[in-house]
């Protein structure tokens, strides 16, 4: 299956992202993140068939590329694209794409707003999406952080005070709320043991979260 706009978008689309991401690493004196080499062919072939399922939604891009580096990401949005990284065998496709792709129409929905334009497709997903957890009570948002989003970092901080004053940063972060959206969509739309959390953690708010859920499903 050929990327979406075929090989030479998908070349055209690395080379963007790798100047961009290389002049952000110079700016700030670290290495860059991300060299995005290309993947094997039935490695690329297995993210561009999500890649045109999606495109066919909202017009956004997917594409693959290949960092084998112990530290490479598994996969990130730039420039109104999603790259998904091949290299790292214990790499869901499927849920990072996810993941990614959902900060792509991020991005798309953004952009179409400074533009003016309104109710676009890409607006009406963000707006739904986020309305999920605009919903979730305090309580469940610090079960998701502490047992989902960022439960290593949390785990790694003896001190209870440190840590609970991490928590609170996260909770309050501008950016949690769409990693919060992103994570669940990659990886625990289909979690059985996160729907128990949820229901435990914030029974107030567990059937708007699935009526909401439910009907995203429906829309798309």
């Amino acid at each position: 299956i050929a990327p979406v706009g075929g090989e030479s978008a998908a070349a055209g689309a690395r080379a963007t992202a790798q100047d961009a991401i290389d002049r952000w690493a110079t700016s700030n004196g670290v290495e860059s993140p991300a060299i995005f080499n290309a993947s094997p062919a039935n490695l690329d072939s297995a993210v561009n068939e999500i890649a045109q399922a999606l495109n066919s939604q909202f017009g956004g891009r997917v594409y693959s590329y290949n960092d084998d580096r112990p530290s490479a990401l598994n996969g990130l949005a730039i420039g109104g694209a999603a790259f998904i990284n091949t290299a790292n065998v214990d790499t869901n496709i499927a849920r990072t794409g996810l993941h990614e792709f959902h900060h792509t129409v991020e991005q798309l929905a953004s952009l179409e707003a400074k533009q003016g334009q309104t109710n676009t497709a890409a607006q009406r997903y963000v707006a739904s999406m986020d309305s999920i957890f605009d919903g979730m009570t305090d309580a469940g948002k610090r079960a998701y952080l502490e047992k989902f989003l960022i439960k290593e970092e949390l785990d790694s901080i003896a001190d209870p005070v440190a840590r609970e004053q991490r928590l609170q940063e996260a909770m309050a972060g501008k950016s949690t709320r769409s990693e919060m959206v992103a994570d669940f969509l990659g990886n625990r739309a289909t979690d059985k043991k996160f729907w128990r959390d949820v229901a435990a953690a914030d029974p107030q708010g567990f059937k708007g979260f699935v009526d909401k859920w439910i009907k995203i499903i429906d829309n798309l």
